[in-house]
Formats: structure tokens, sequence, C-alpha cells
């Protein structure tokens, strides 16, 4: 648990071990709009982890503000919010004993694509980065349909509310620019 502008961030890690018992290569795992930690459908990032886990490589799966076990309502999420708190987990991923600092990798499934290709461009530490079923151009320019709800613009995505604050801070973001400047391999599979 760790602490993103105020609300409580969760997340589980996944310790691998090198037999050598030097600090391993860290992975943090960010995951699409509405899902959470563990990706829905089949626990594809539980799964993920855990075989990391096997090969030696410790892993970070965080619940991004609002959703999931992190505190946080989706009508009040920010791109900055996502953002921050999907850097923060590369910083605390990096402090740990175990973690070899230089050789973080991000895994991000659509709009965790959005942030993983943001963020791979943005930090040096991040030594490759994979992208599942996002398209980063597109996302960034979404253009839901609004209604009005207790007098707030807000987006109906899977039962959930998101307020227009979300999509307005979408012009901030250019991922695809960003990913551009990546210091290691980029995986993309769509």
């Amino acid at each position: 648990v760790y602490d993103s502008r105020g609300l409580k961030i969760f997340g589980a890690i996944h310790r691998g071990t090198d037999p050598a018992g030097r600090p391993c290569p860290g992975v943090v795992m960010y995951h699409g709009f509405m899902a959470s930690k563990c990706q829905p459908p089949h626990r594809l990032f539980v799964q993920l982890a855990e075989a990391l886990a096997r090969l030696g490589i410790v892993s970070l799966r965080i619940d991004l503000p609002g959703r999931g076990d992190s505190e946080g309502d989706t009508i009040d999420m920010t791109v900055e919010g996502d953002l921050a708190a999907a850097q923060q987990a590369i910083d605390l991923l990096a402090m740990q004993p175990d973690v070899d600092g230089a050789r973080i990798g991000l895994v991000g499934i659509s709009w965790g694509g959005v942030l993983a290709a943001t963020l791979a461009g943005r930090d040096p530490r991040v030594a490759a980065t994979v992208l599942l079923s996002t398209q980063p151009y597109e996302q960034v320019n979404w253009k839901p349909r609004f209604i009005k709800i207790d007098g707030r613009r807000v987006y109906k995505f899977v039962g959930n509310l998101v307020g227009d604050q979300f999509f307005a801070g979408m012009k901030q973001l250019h991922p695809v620019d960003d990913l551009a400047r990546a210091r290691g391999p980029v995986i993309y599979i769509y």
C-alpha cells in the first residue's frame, strides 16, 4: 500500500529470486480502464506475475485510483492521478532491495498500455515495455458521449461513472511520442 495524491493505492508484489543472490529485474503491471491488478478475464496479471517470479523477476501489480482495492471513485479519477500512481509504482518497485532499479519493465493492457507507453519514454529506468491490446493514439483521442448526473458531466462505462475531467486531461498525453523516446525494446501485441 502506498499513498498517491492522498489516496491509498493497493498492489501485490510477486518475488522472484536470483540463484546467485543478485538483484532481480522488476516489472510493473498496469491494468485496463476499469479493470484491476488481477486484470480480468482469467486473472491474466496474476498468472503473468507468478510466471515471472518463477523466472527470477520481481513484479508489482497495482490498482489505479478508484479501481480494484485502491481508494477513490471513478467519477473523480484524472489522467494526472493515474500517471502519478503509475509512476510511484515504478519508484516503489525500484526501491526494493531485491530489485535492480536499472532493469525495470512495464506491462500495460488497454488504458494501462497508454500509461506504460507514456512512462517508458519519460522514465530512464524503464528498460523494456510490453503493450497489450492498446491503441495509444485512439485512446487519448476518445470522445465519449456525456450525460448530466447530479450537475456533473459524466460518461457511463461498464456501470461506472467517469467525470469529464478525466477526458479533458487526456489532451496532455502523447504516448506515441513518449514511446519513441523509450530506451529499451518495445513489444506491441494487438
